[in-house]
């Protein structure tokens, strides 16, 4: 099944042609990447796939109910929360739930409807299980470290981080998400050759679809099972 379908996209920058008629189909379990020559519309061509820019003529239609993420690394992030904060925003429904399921179990101890409660509270920790919201710690520590930040960066403000940090730091929370497809420009930049290969195996476990643009053709290698080129102002898939 295709999750997205780009179809007739031309587009022309500063006078420049980039795309004519080009086609894109995306199916749900694709690991594939796009490459090109720099300067002929790789990141462009993402940037509408992900809504971020829109081609001069053609269209772009996603399935219903699929959620993408994309790593857009000129991204603002707000300066004032740090590290742990941002990345534990991914849980936020969770927490929610988590804390309804208390405020039923303390309503619970005062009620003549105490059963009534109790089930509902344990119908929401089922939730929280399967979810393995309970493990959220561990999956964010195990993301932070694997993409090469050392656990203490959680607690710092994001004011205080690097260009580079910051870009780790928003790959992390990208991947701790539960998207269908993932949308990747350039993520191997700032991550030296021990992250990369943690990325590898994390791109190739992956369940969903993803379209990923590197510089880094070893990057490329290993986690590419369609390749997207871009040829003379058309986009030709090779599997």
């Amino acid at each position: 099944m295709s999750v997205l379908e780009a179809k007739d996209i031309s587009f022309s920058y500063d006078h420049q042609r980039l795309f004519e008629d080009a086609n894109m189909r995306l199916f749900q379990d694709d690991h594939a990447v796009l490459v090109g020559p720099n300067g002929h519309g790789k990141t462009t061509f993402l940037k509408f796939l992900a809504k971020e820019l829109s081609p001069n003529k053609g269209n772009i239609s996603w399935l219903n109910h699929v959620k993408v993420g994309y790593l857009d690394q000129f991204l603002a992030l707000r300066d004032d929360q740090t590290v742990e904060i941002y990345l534990h925003d991914v849980f936020e429904h969770l927490f929610q739930l988590e804390s309804k399921m208390i405020g039923l179990y303390e309503e619970a101890s005062t009620s003549n409807q105490a059963m009534r409660l109790i089930r509902h509270a344990s119908d929401i920790q089922d939730i929280l299980e399967k979810e393995q919201f309970y493990q959220f710690k561990s999956k964010v520590d195990n993301m932070v470290q694997g993409l090469g930040l050392s656990l203490h960066v959680l607690k710092q403000p994001i004011a205080e981080l690097s260009g580079g940090m910051k870009v780790k730091v928003m790959l992390a929370k990208l991947l701790l998400q539960d998207v269908d497809v993932l949308l990747l420009d350039e993520p191997t930049n700032f991550l030296d050759k021990k992250h990369i290969e943690f990325l590898i195996q994390y791109l190739n476990q992956y369940k969903g679809a993803f379209l990923v643009i590197s510089h880094d053709a070893y990057f490329l290698s290993k986690i590419a099972k369609t390749v997207f080129a871009i040829e003379g102002k058309k986009i030709e898939k090779y599997k």
